[in-house]
């Protein structure tokens, strides 16, 4: 198993828990014929993706959209999907994932900004700063909310782990990293 992650060179502590895998980084097209069905894609966050992509206009909070990236994205998904690689979506990477799952996203929300608790597990808390919000498709298992709106979300069809927080802010052994390598191992059955 491989972890390749698009764009950034953040690998979500994934450098940490599994040394010996090998890791890079996709940032050229060139570079996306290299995803294979050993890899966990991590798709990190950002600017918000453009709501075309869920079939949606842009509202007054939306960012400008950044095509150019969305498309990148968008083609390295697609080089994982055909392959049978694993996909690990982190805040924009997650609402990406979920529009491409099926999904929409609210384009604005209030009370996400900030760190603050999962519901399903006691004492957990996430680091935030999205002010979007997934709207999963039929297709996922949401497994994690705040306030009834999905944090964590998983769509077995394309293999799509989904997370709104942002673990690679924190350190690799507080709870909500912890609880995400353990869902991750669960689903993906590593």
């Amino acid at each position: 198993m491989n972890v390749k992650s698009v764009l950034y060179n953040n690998f979500a502590h994934w450098d940490e828990r599994y040394p010996d895998w090998k890791r890079s980084v996709i940032h050229r097209d060139s570079h996306i014929d290299d995803i294979t069905a050993d890899d966990v894609l991590i798709l990190h966050g950002g600017t918000d993706i453009n709501p075309w992509l869920y079939g949606e206009l842009p509202e007054g909070h939306t960012d400008f959209p950044d095509r150019e990236r969305d498309e990148f994205e968008v083609r390295a998904i697609k080089q994982a999907l055909k392959v049978g690689a694993k996909l690990f979506g982190i805040c924009r990477g997650a609402q990406l994932l979920t529009a491409l799952n099926g999904g929409k996203l609210i384009q604005h929300i209030e009370g996400h900004h900030s760190t603050h608790k999962l519901d399903e597990f006691a004492g957990i808390a996430t680091s935030s700063c999205h002010h979007q919000a997934m709207i999963p498709s039929e297709t996922a298992q949401v497994i994690a909310t705040h306030d009834g709106i999905p944090e964590i979300v998983y769509y077995a069809p394309t293999n799509s782990y989904c997370v709104q927080g942002h673990p690679e802010w924190m350190s690799s052994s507080h709870p909500f990293v912890e609880l995400n390598f353990k869902l991750c191992r669960e689903l993906w059955g590593i």
